[in-house]
């Protein structure tokens, strides 16, 4: 099956939010092919550097920064209340 996953913070290296999200991904990965939105990677806004050279099997990265038309759209959600603001 193949799974949108919107996890805007995750690194297989920093702790909280974003190894939840790392943890998701990495268990999910081995029954579904997944293609991940991530904002950043560390606690600086468009910060990618946590996914260099990382390649995992059935998981494609799709990196979303602060100021892309996918991001503005995300967010109109956010503006209608029907979310909670997204990266």
């Amino acid at each position: 099956m193949k799974i949108l996953v919107h996890a805007y913070q995750t690194s297989p290296i920093i702790g909280s939010e974003f190894s939840v999200a790392w943890n998701y991904i990495m268990q999910m990965a081995q029954k579904h092919e997944l293609y991940v939105l991530v904002g950043q990677t560390s606690y600086q806004m468009n910060d990618f550097s946590g996914l260099e050279n990382i390649k995992i099997p059935n998981v494609t990265f799709i990196k979303i920064s602060s100021d892309s038309f996918l991001c503005k759209l995300l967010n109109l959600f956010y503006k209608k209340s029907f979310t909670s603001p997204t990266f």
